[in-house]
């Protein structure tokens, strides 16, 4: 992330992190987010047709599948939730941090102090804090690490033309972690 930031093509310093990502999604790099549609046209042309040239007469068509995601998975939050916000700046932390953020997390609500930030021991804030300001992000007492959990659907801002064109959104990854000879450990791709 930090690499692509000092290398970007284009001038990446007063976008949001969900933008950048974006932007290295587009350029094949591997990222949180998975490229959906919500237009069913868009979705069953790229079913449908390789990545390859499709002029001629071996256009290079394969079997493909259009999957239609339920309304309660499909909710679409805007580029700008604080959910979003969170879940788009974790490429931004070095491994460490990351790895810290999700052990202090997730021992929190094991302990049964719920989701909420504002119900973790202080401790356990003021470090969760202090991490996420290192990228300079804060997030309020009412911050619900339960909406960070799973998958989020997400409408991205529309500044690439091609993906205003495909009617594109992402799904992007949720905080997660397994355990592992007794220690959390972030779940990389």
């Amino acid at each position: 992330f930090k690499f692509f930031e000092m290398h970007a093509p284009e001038d990446v310093s007063n976008m949001s992190n969900l933008d950048k990502l974006a932007i290295m999604q587009h350029f094949g790099c591997y990222t949180r987010l998975l490229d959906i549609t919500d237009n069913p046209l868009v979705a069953l042309y790229f079913a449908c047709t390789s990545s390859k040239n499709t002029d001629g007469p071996n256009n290079n068509l394969f079997d493909g599948e259009v999957i239609v995601f339920s309304p309660i998975i499909s909710t679409i939050l805007d580029y700008n939730d604080k959910i979003v916000q969170f879940l788009a700046c974790l490429p931004a932390l070095d491994f460490e941090d990351k790895n810290k953020l999700v052990k202090l997390i997730f021992c929190e609500i094991r302990k049964g102090n719920g989701s909420k930030l504002g119900n973790f021991e202080n401790l356990s804030k003021k470090e969760i804090k202090s991490i996420l300001a290192k990228i300079n992000f804060s997030i309020d007492e009412t911050f619900d690490f339960r909406e960070v959990l799973f998958p989020r659907t997400v409408r991205a801002r529309t500044f690439f033309p091609r993906i205003r064109n495909q009617k594109g959104l992402f799904i992007i990854d949720p905080l997660k972690c397994v355990e592992k000879e007794e220690q959390l450990i972030v779940a990389e791709r």
